[in-house]
């Protein structure tokens, strides 16, 4: 699933990630923070640090829930799995809930990927919502960044903002928006990243997210990490 997930996210942006040689970055904080609040109360997940599933291949933690969670105020969460890249500082995540017969607002974020400071870099981050009606309604999603869903930041500021407003005018219909930027330089030194979603759906409604930010330094940011002599190896995932 690890593998699977990251390699998906990266061809379906097409894009080569060269190595960062960050193997020093660490995962700091909850690996994974849902809550939810509606008319019957407010209820979430939360995902310790230590819960990570370890991969010495390609130096990667993950998560994966595959079985669905019913919250106390009737939110059902079908699944999530998250993913931390360290080598190329990396954050990707997918999550997939249904609201019951209240309106529901969702509060998501991941923890933060910490490395030595990084200058010259690129960055590239993609983020997708699908919305559907249930049980012969009409679906919409307000997000709650103003109006924005979604939000890939680093320490020094938002990269990409995004997702949403999602109004799906036809009863029990499907609307999807998704949105992709980068590679794109950012201004530094920068030394974390995380990713936030905030967002509110109506009653009866499901909602599938999609999510990666990922961020490759540039040559000339070598020397600042102190890399010396060390090749440099371009993989696509």
């Amino acid at each position: 699933m690890k593998i699977s997930l990251s390699s998906t996210l990266a061809a379906a942006a097409g894009f080569a990630v060269v190595a960062a040689g960050a193997a020093d970055a660490a995962i700091v904080g909850n690996a994974f923070v849902l809550s939810t609040t509606n008319g019957n109360g407010t209820d979430g997940i939360i995902i310790p640090n230590g819960s990570l599933v370890f991969d010495p291949i390609d130096n990667s933690y993950s998560y994966v829930s595959s079985s669905p969670i019913v919250l106390s105020n009737g939110v059902t969460v079908e699944s999530f799995d998250v993913f931390y890249l360290n080598t190329d500082p990396t954050i990707a995540m997918t999550f997939l809930a249904n609201t019951s017969g209240l309106a529901t607002s969702f509060n998501i974020s991941t923890a933060t990927v910490a490395f030595a400071p990084l200058t010259g870099e690129s960055a590239m981050s993609g983020a997708s919502a699908t919305l559907t009606g249930n049980n012969a309604s009409n679906a919409n999603l307000l997000g709650l960044f103003g109006g924005s869903a979604h939000h890939a930041s680093f320490n020094t500021g938002v990269f990409h903002s995004s997702v949403g407003p999602i109004n799906v005018p036809n009863a029990n219909g499907t609307l999807t928006d998704d949105t992709f930027i980068g590679p794109a330089v950012v201004a530094g030194p920068v030394t974390s990243m995380f990713v936030d979603w905030a967002f509110q759906v109506d009653a009866d409604d499901s909602v599938s997210l999609n999510s990666f930010f990922t961020i490759t330094p540039a040559p000339g940011s070598i020397a600042l990490l102190g890399l010396g002599g060390l090749v440099m190896s371009r993989r696509r995932r």
